[in-house]
């Protein structure tokens, strides 16, 4: 007799889980693709974070309600991704340090005269108003990508910070300049930080962003964990008069009443539908590009820590241009960026390990390496900013 349910659900990521969370009727189940629960939430066993880690802006989030502020690590008061003049950032050696103090700067020149430390401070903030002044005017011109429009505008580029910034860009989208339409700088959206996100804190999570994943099966109505089906790859869905057939790839049929699919864009092209998906919807979804974010976490000895207080360190390598890299000819065809943004697990977790971030054309040159290679690869851009790094031990 083939099992049917009043409602299925396709996935048991925070989307999946929150559907389940909230349904009154106890007659659902879930399909699961992989062996456990999270989707991209995946915390290790010491509280790292693999996948998913930030809560991103702590006003109004409707995660709210299932977390204790005591569990989260603020790290920034908004968006530290699109407004690092927000959080302390450590940028370059001994050289800039990204705070809230920029915002309350003038970016006067001649202040440097005053004070060095002071000086760097109002550099940093005058870029930041060039940023501003540069996305706004980027914004005005539709129907291309944002690497299209700077390469039509003229704008002073021989300040390094400003391509940081458009580095903490494609952090913070996963994707790349060359695919991201001037329409994503719009609106007020710009100023406000508010890019998909919350207002207020950005936090990570004291033991991880499982934190998430447990708080949404304690709280829901049923025992979700009983309703679970893993290892189960959809591979088609056929809507009929009497409901909806669910097939999986190892032959096993599901029938119900009501479809809920959680699954990411990749895997819900996979899926073939009967009927089939109106061509408009087909349309949409073959054009939504998939972003990329991978991480590398470098675990030292405590006695070799040697990076500073700040949660996020930025590395430059001085032999890449970050003009050629996003602007030359062939963009974002060097085989290595010359930016890295760190994320600095001894002030957010007192461990000694530093996280590299590879966003976008970055994290898809990862794929095929070894860890060896990209080992390699992060500790040279290290070591192109503090020469003595002792070597990493995982």
């Amino acid at each position: 007799m083939i099992p049917s349910h009043n409602i299925i659900i396709i996935g048991s990521g925070i989307s999946g889980l929150t559907i389940a969370a909230g349904l009154k009727n106890d007659n659902f189940l879930i399909l699961e693709a992989r062996d456990r629960i999270g989707g991209r939430v995946f915390t290790s066993s010491n509280n790292l974070d693999l996948g998913a880690a930030w809560l991103h802006g702590s006003e109004n989030n409707p995660l709210n309600k299932y977390l204790d502020s005591n569990s989260l690590i603020p790290i920034s008061n908004s968006n530290p991704w699109m407004h690092p003049e927000n959080t302390p950032i450590k940028y370059l050696p001994n050289t800039y340090v990204i705070d809230s103090k920029v915002a309350e700067l003038s970016g006067d020149h001649e202040a440097k005269g005053d004070h060095e430390a002071k000086g760097f401070e109002c550099d940093l903030k005058s870029v930041v108003n060039q940023w501003r002044d540069l996305a706004a005017h980027i914004s005005s011109m539709p129907n291309i990508s944002i690497g299209e429009a700077l390469r039509t505008i003229n704008f002073n580029y021989n300040d390094p910070l400003i391509f940081t910034f458009i580095y903490m860009m494609e952090v913070w989208c996963g994707g790349s300049i060359q695919n991201i339409p001037t329409s994503f700088l719009q609106s007020d959206e710009f100023q406000c930080a508010l890019f998909g996100d919350y207002r207020g804190a950005h936090s990570l999570f004291k033991t991880g962003a499982s934190t998430i994943v447990n708080a949404l099966v304690e709280t829901a109505n049923h025992n979700i964990h009983d309703r679970i089906k893993y290892n189960q790859i959809v591979t088609s869905v056929v809507y009929g008069a009497s409901g909806v057939e669910v097939y999986t790839r190892d032959g096993t049929k599901y029938t119900c009443e009501k479809l809920c699919i959680t699954v990411p864009p990749g895997p819900l092209r996979d899926i073939q539908f009967t009927p089939p998906l109106d061509p408009a919807r087909t349309k949409a979804l073959s054009q939504i590009k998939m972003g990329s974010y991978k991480k590398v976490q470098m675990v030292f000895d405590r006695a070799d820590v040697f990076w500073g207080a700040e949660p996020m360190v930025l590395t430059c390598d001085s032999k890449i241009s970050g003009k050629d890299f996003y602007l030359g000819d062939g963009a974002n065809t060097c085989e290595q960026c010359p930016y890295i943004l760190w994320n600095n697990y001894m002030y957010s977790k007192n461990k000694p390990i530093l996280e590299a971030v590879f966003p976008a054309n970055n994290g898809w040159r990862l794929t095929g390496l070894t860890d060896e290679e990209i080992a390699d690869m992060v500790m040279m851009n290290l070591r192109s900013c503090y020469p003595n790094v002792a070597e990493p031990k995982a």
